[in-house]
């Protein structure tokens, strides 16, 4: 499969397992977690060194495919929320070994901080107001209160017009 194939110890899936399902207990020592970390750096590296070069192993086609089923997981899943682990074993279909790759590459990031389900849904009052917001934003410096809020506003704005784009088409 590659030229170091990448492995789990066993007390890393009963850990896996106990966080997953909150089933069963593991004590851990110092010297047990000390352990835990240097597995982990060593995972990271491991899955640093080797992903992108399985990924370019992969046909274009292939790629394409997976990279277009992952995007529609994540879409679905910030749409209708969901933990990081339900994203990546219901949406993705992994098992346990898929958590630490997955975490590694940003899936809490996009478990967290991606929940359109929370975002209340523009009216075109809003959507009015928004743009007169944004007009008066416009010479905005960024990193500032008034960059950050022009910012957050065209986002808003941008997800209202791909919404209506979408009720729109036939």
């Amino acid at each position: 499969m590659t030229e170091k194939e990448i492995k789990l110890h066993t007390g890393d899936l009963q850990l896996l397992k106990a966080a997953q399902t909150g089933e069963g207990a593991i004590t851990v020592t110092p010297a047990d977690l000390k352990n835990i970390m240097e597995g982990l750096s060593e995972r990271m590296k491991e899955i640093d060194e080797t992903f992108p070069k399985l990924a370019e192993l992969c046909p274009p086609e292939v790629r394409l495919a997976v990279t277009a089923q992952v995007f529609k997981a994540i879409v679905d899943h910030a749409t209708e929320g969901g933990s990081f682990r339900y994203l990546i074993y219901e949406r993705l279909g992994f098992g346990p070994s898929a958590y630490v790759p997955l975490y590694t590459a940003g899936g809490m990031t996009i478990s967290n901080e991606f929940d359109l389900s929370k975002i209340k849904a523009m009216t075109e009052t809003d959507y009015k107001a928004a743009l007169a917001r944004i007009s008066q934003l416009m010479d905005a410096e960024p990193g500032t209160p008034e960059g950050e809020e022009l910012d957050a506003l065209a986002e808003l704005v941008a997800i209202y017009e791909e919404r209506q784009a979408k009720n729109e088409r036939p």
